[in-house]
Order: structure tokens, then C-alpha cells, then sequence
């Protein structure tokens, strides 16, 4: 082998030796970068799709939130008694009508409901119905204010405040009427309403 040949085969073998040494590790650190960068591309995409659905549960809303304020409205967070007060004096004057006296009562706070308890081997086992064992009560979460009011007036007017009444934003569920005539003619009449409205 003449020294041509061995510069030949040493100049190969420093090459692979250059390679194997700088360039391979450069391939690596290049191969993970990009490995990197797809993942990274795939959690922006899913960044992305979160964004869009986002915007969508966004626009949702913005075209319920009439809904969702009217159902604010119809059952309040509180008792809003002063609410009530304004509200209903302002119905008497709009139906003709004078509201005389407003009384609340309270039902009972956390009002709870019985269930009866389903037929089972395992004491205070729950069926698939979602009854409770005996002796157990749920808790509803709508709470109730009822009001006793008196007004005065025609008997179109009242007829006129009931209507008002029953187109009332807060819900309000009449439970009993009495009344009784009075004044010249028999015109005009005492109104005694037993009347529930609801809250959470």
C-alpha cells in the first residue's frame, strides 16, 4: 500500500471520525428539538381548539344571558323583600287598586321533604329512584316566602291586579282569595290574598 492510499484511507477514517463525533450529536439535538416542536404544535392546536370552544361557550351565554337574567329575576338569591314592597305597590297603582297592608311569613329555613325508604336487605341502602332510607330528609334548595296583603277596590280592578300579578316577572303563586263588599252600592270590596313567591 503506497502512502497515497494511507493518506486516502486516513482522511476517510478522520471523517467518519468527525462525523460520528460532532455531527451525530448535532443530528440528535436536532432530531429532539423537532420532536419538541411537534409536540409543542400539537398543544397549540389544542390551545387553540380550548380557545374556539371558549368563544363558543362565550357566545352561548352572551345569547342565554336574557334568559338567565329573567330566571335571576323570576327566583331571586334572597327574599328581596324591599323589592317585593316596590313591586307590588307599584302593581296597586297600576291596576286601580289600594295595597292596604303586606305581611311576610317565612316557611321554614332549608324546608325538607320526606322520602320513603325503598324495601332493602342493606340498612340505609338508596334505590335507583334516588329515595332516601327512613328517617332521612332532603333539603330542597328553593325556599319559600309567603305574603298576606289586603287591597281595596272595584272588582275589575282586582280582576286587572290579578292579570298584573300573574304577568309579574318574580313568580308568584296566589294560594287563597277572600273578600268582602263595603261602601254604598256594594262597588267596592276588601281583598284579603295569601300569595307564595320563591327564592334560592
Amino acid at each position: 500500500m503506497n502512502s497515497k492510499s494511507l493518506v486516502i484511507i486516513l482522511c476517510i477514517l478522520a471523517s467518519v471520525l468527525v462525523v460520528w463525533q460532532l455531527v451525530l450529536p448535532v443530528y440528535d439535538k436536532i432530531t429532539a428539538i423537532n420532536q419538541e416542536i411537534g409536540q409543542a404544535q400539537k398543544k397549540v392546536k389544542k390551545l387553540e381548539e380550548l380557545e374556539a370552544k371558549l368563544k363558543e361557550l362565550a357566545q352561548v351565554y352572551k345569547d342565554k344571558e336574557p334568559s338567565i337574567s329573567k330566571l335571576y329575576k323570576i327566583m331571586p338569591n334572597s327574599k328581596d323583600v324591599p323589592e317585593i314592597l316596590n313591586r307590588f305597590e307599584a302593581l296597586s297603582f297600576q291596576s286601580g287598586v289600594i295595597l292596604n297592608s303586606l305581611d311576610f311569613a317565612e316557611a321554614e329555613e332549608g324546608k325538607k321533604a320526606a322520602r320513603t325508604a325503598p324495601a332493602s336487605d342493606q340498612e340505609g341502602a338508596v334505590s335507583a329512584g334516588g329515595t332516601l332510607p327512613a328517617g332521612q330528609e332532603e333539603e330542597t334548595p328553593v325556599k319559600t316566602l309567603t305574603l298576606g296583603f289586603k287591597i281595596s277596590g272595584t272588582y275589575d280592578a282586582f280582576r286587572g291586579f290579578l292579570d298584573n300579578l300573574e304577568n309579574c316577572v318574580r313568580l308568584a303563586d296566589v294560594q287563597k282569595i277572600s273578600f268582602a263588599f263595603s261602601g254604598e252600592g256594594g262597588d267596592l270590596a276588601d281583598f284579603n290574598i295569601t300569595a307564595n313567591v320563591y327564592y334560592r
